[in-house]
């Protein structure tokens, strides 16, 4: 069964975090004046330290190609140089590429961190990156595998959400994919559509 799973967090118990950014981190602007004063832009980090929490990239440019064909949104695709070739393979599928801005392995953390804010949402794998835009308080969505327990993973911040499938399995604690004996069921039982409407309500309670 997909559930959706928000944990209540107590105010005082979400750290108070600051980025110290420096001034250069905001030239990213400058290149991109399309990311100021638009409400519009959807945050994707498709890739993940470990395979074994990865969502399909097809699943990633599915997603992405909901967004543009039914909000016209602009797509921030973000990640680290080891990563290119996973937003490159998501790049490749999106329909309408003048909507996506490619950032994966085009800039450092503090332009990352910089542009987050001016994201409407932020959509990744169980990573590092959703934890960052947690803390940030930027509305955080993570396609979550059932690798760990959510309990444990879930990324702090006044607005997360989880998208995960609920398997007896879970957690399972597996170092690689090929070690699941169901084909990481609980990643591929979550389709785009419902990411999307997931998204879509999270947005307008957020």
């Amino acid at each position: 069964n997909l559930v959706k799973t928000s944990f209540s967090i107590e105010d005082n118990l979400i750290p108070e975090v600051t980025f110290k950014l420096k001034d250069t981190d905001n030239t990213i602007f400058e290149k991109y004046p399309q990311l100021l004063n638009n409400n519009n832009v959807i945050c994707i980090h498709p890739g993940t330290g470990a395979p074994v929490r990865q969502w399909s990239l097809e699943y990633y440019a599915e997603l992405c190609n909901l967004f543009i064909e039914k909000n016209n949104s602009t797509i921030v695709l973000v990640g680290a140089k080891a990563e290119r070739g996973l937003a490159d393979l998501t790049y490749t599928k999106i329909n309408k590429k003048e909507n996506v801005i490619m950032l994966c392995g085009e800039v450092g953390l503090g332009e990352f961190l910089a542009v987050l804010p001016k994201c409407k949402l932020f959509i990744g794998n169980n990573s590092g990156p959703s934890h960052m835009a947690g803390v940030s308080k930027v509305p955080t969505l993570v396609v979550f595998s059932g690798q760990v327990s959510p309990y444990e993973w879930q990324p702090i911040g006044p607005k997360t959400v989880l998208v995960r499938t609920d398997m007896d399995c879970a957690p399972c604690s597996l170092g690689r994919p090929e070690q699941c004996s169901w084909n990481l069921e609980c990643l591929r039982f979550i389709k785009p559509e419902k990411v999307y409407e997931e998204s879509m309500r999270f947005i307008n309670v957020n």
